[in-house]
């Protein structure tokens, strides 16, 4: 696994991916804009005030002119300042012209227009101080010269303005060149985002929809007390990558309790059955024993004729006290294993009970952890919501700037265009919201469908709670009963030491037998008590060893339901 991503980080790099394509997308749009504005504004503030200051130089040159005129008609002094004011205006408009022209071949024709009304503006003054003299005949010659002059001027007025006009139309045409290059820009960023982001959406979506599919299964079979099934660690590292790691986790572990307890409990079945028949032939030798000390009571009147068959009857006994002694002792070492045994299987049962606290809490962990990608969602779906609203807020600005650029006429022809593809792309933001929107609700149901099942394991774990503990309470039965056992098996092998060293009693004085005959009958019925005592606890034995085969059958039923 690697770096660790959690959920609420991979929700928020997607939706940050869809704002930084908006950022980028506004970025582009503004900075195009930006630069169109300046050029626009260049446009306006050079290039047309170029025009319209040529228009004024024109129109001055034309004014004195018609003030000349006035002043050969009228000879009116004040007409002839009128018309050196109106000239020098014009040469002046003319320099201004030079100086801001943008363009070369416009520029060589204001310094052009500016020097020929500059010598236009010498030759007026000539005319007027010739009519001031009353020199007619040269001063009519030197208008005549002039009027042919005017028609030059006229001419390189017509050319600069020719000129100047087509510097506006190259300008707008580049102008126009930049709004297609903006939408081109802004279509193709628009058109690679969405599919971008739509891919990484779909991929993200299927791979946490077959993340929770997978991990929903498995806790459908862990809760049918399925553990046969083979996990496999996740190979994400968040929170479901924590639940799947987890579960699997505790399937291995509940795998291995239940086959400890199957084990142990086979291993208790068949040490109660080597006790069983360890107690079985306890019981022979002593019903053995017993008719053997009824024998000898009542043959104790002629022991004096029967020295010799009682010898050989006490050896009898003794070599069968001797094997039940050894019987005894096995019995004993079977009993302590036993409950060793019983002790071992309680501390299995004592595991499992941690165990299933272990897996409870996990559940109550995986719940709260679904709630959490439950509130996430939510505030996924806000988020969309919002874009969505920028997407409407987008349509109504695009609308305005339509309405704006029809109000402009042809001069808002292009900003009307950007609109409409501004709207549109609203528009397709919109409904790619709307996908989004569609796809968050899939998810939102899908986290649903894996906590209600969540819910469900948590309500099987208890169960399977519920039954550990009366596993517990039986194991402590079975060990109070090997307890039981193993103190019964004590108190006999204590009664077969008593007999053997009666017996040994016996056979010491066995050639004094006639002389005590009395108390060899005695001695007989006290062992004849003992056997039968001895008898009675080999019952109890037998009994425990029964109620303890019975307990190992019900664990391994309770073990089976388990599937391995």
């Amino acid at each position: 696994m690697g770096q660790r991503m959690p959920i609420g980080l991979q929700l928020t790099g997607l939706v940050g991916s869809v704002i930084a394509l908006m950022i980028v997308l506004l970025a582009v749009v503004l900075y195009e804009f930006k630069t169109s504005s300046a050029d626009y504004q260049h446009l306006l503030s050079v290039t047309v005030k170029n025009s319209i200051t040529l228009l004024e130089a024109e129109d001055d040159f034309h004014q004195g002119l018609s003030e000349l005129r006035g002043y050969i008609i009228t000879r009116d002094p004040s007409r002839a300042a009128d018309t050196e004011n109106a000239l020098k205006k014009a040469d002046t408009n003319l320099s201004t012209f030079a100086d801001h022209a943008v363009n070369a071949d416009a520029k060589a024709r204001g310094e052009e227009l500016r020097k020929a009304v500059h010598d236009y503006t010498g030759k007026t003054k000539d005319i007027i101080d010739l009519y001031q003299r009353n020199d007619m005949e040269a001063a009519t010659a030197a208008a005549t010269e002039l009027r042919k002059k005017t028609d030059e001027i006229d001419a390189l007025f017509n050319k600069a303005a020719e000129i100047q006009t087509t510097v506006q139309e190259q300008q707008l045409e580049k102008l126009n060149s930049n709004v297609d290059h903006i939408f081109i820009i802004v279509l193709v960023i628009s058109i690679v985002g969405i599919i971008g982001i739509g891919v990484a959406a779909t991929w993200y979506a299927r791979k946490l929809a077959g993340r929770l599919v997978k991990l929903r299964g498995e806790v459908g079979k862990l809760g049918k007390l399925d553990l046969s099934f083979q996990g496999s660690r996740a190979t994400w590292n968040d929170e479901i990558g924590d639940m799947a790691n987890e579960l699997l986790e505790m399937k291995d572990a509940l795998h291995h309790i239940v086959r400890s307890i199957q084990t142990e409990a086979d291993n208790l079945s068949k040490s109660s059955n080597d006790l069983s028949n360890s107690v079985q032939s306890q019981m022979q030798v002593s019903e053995s024993i017993a008719h053997t000390i009824t024998d000898v009571a009542s043959d104790a009147v002629h022991n004096n004729t029967s020295i010799g068959e009682i010898t050989s009857a006490i050896e009898q006994v003794s070599a069968r006290t001797e094997e039940m002694s050894a019987s005894g002792v096995h019995a004993n070492q079977t009993a302590s294993d036993a409950v060793d045994d019983a002790n071992q299987g309680m501390k299995y049962i004592h595991q499992l009970v941690q165990q299933n606290d272990t897996v409870g809490d996990a559940m109550t962990e995986i719940s709260q952890v679904s709630e959490k990608l439950v509130t996430g969602s939510d505030a996924i779906k806000n988020v969309v919501t919002t874009i969505r609203e920028i997407a409407g807020q987008t349509n109504l600005l695009a609308l305005n700037a339509a309405i704006e650029a029809a109000r402009a006429g042809e001069a808002g022809r292009g900003f009307a265009v950007v609109a409409e593809e501004v709207r549109k792309l609203a528009e397709q933001s919109s409904a790619a919201t709307n996908e989004i929107e569609q796809t968050i609700t899939h998810m939102i149901e899908s986290i649903q469908v894996a906590a209600g099942a969540i819910e469900s394991a948590e309500e099987k774990v208890a169960a399977s709670k519920e039954v550990t503990v009366e596993t517990e309470k039986s194991f402590d039965s079975i060990q109070k009963r090997l307890d039981e056992v193993q103190n019964s098996i004590a108190h006999i092998s204590q009664a077969v030491d008593h007999t053997a060293n009666d017996m040994q009693d016996v056979v010491g004085n066995v050639q004094s037998i006639s002389s005590v005959a009395e108390k060899t009958g005695a001695n007989a019925e006290t062992v004849a008590a003992a056997s039968e005592e001895q008898s009675a606890s080999l019952h109890d034995v037998s009994d425990n060893a029964e109620s303890l085969a019975q307990t190992a059958a019900k664990l391994n039923d309770i073990t089976s339901k388990f599937k391995l």
